[in-house]
């Protein structure tokens, strides 16, 4: 998880949650992890990959029909959720997507969540230049990377999403 990860959990608090929603939920590690500690939360997840679904599955048999997992095509629309949820996590995925597919996932995580108790929980690579000048220079190297040879960095670049988020009306509580 590391630290951005670690801040996502402090801010979450699934004890006062019902339900979560996680948009490329990979192993499902974050997912075991929470529903550990969360007895009476239940959580469903998407995935674009097949052998992620599959491990997901596999890790999240021991608790039972409190986890569910789908396969997608990749596609935003699959953040979208039949019912209103309490939580919309992910984590490391936005990074990946284009610009329209990943506002398409915001907007779809502001349908789902619960207009009192939902919280929208992200974890990704983000603009460091507020916390020093060596991130600052970090984040400027691994943006020119991703613009001359993106697959050198794995397709991920960093994310302005604060302004996005504001100017759709969200209410940001706390950002690292």
């Amino acid at each position: 998880g590391g630290p951005a990860v670690e801040a996502l959990l402090s801010m979450a608090a699934f004890a006062d949650a019902e339900s979560c929603v996680e948009f490329g939920c990979g192993q499902a590690k974050l997912a075991n992890l929470v529903l550990a500690e969360h007895p009476s939360l239940r959580w469903s997840a998407v995935d674009q990959s097949p052998e992620m679904v599959a491990l997901a599955r596999a890790a999240m048999r021991p608790h039972g029909r409190r986890f569910a997992v789908a396969l997608t095509g990749g596609e935003p629309e699959a953040a979208a959720v039949p019912q209103r949820v309490d939580r919309f996590v992910s984590t490391y995925v936005l990074d990946l997507l284009s610009e329209r597919d990943m506002y398409a996932v915001l907007d779809s995580a502001e349908r789902a969540l619960d207009p009192e108790r939902g919280l929208l929980l992200l974890a990704g690579i983000t603009w460091g230049w507020r916390d020093s000048a060596r991130t600052a220079l970090t984040t400027l190297l691994w943006e020119a990377v991703y613009r001359v040879r993106p697959q050198t960095v794995g397709g991920c670049r960093p994310q302005r999403l604060r302004p996005y988020l504001e100017a759709k009306g969200w209410r940001v509580v706390r950002s690292q």
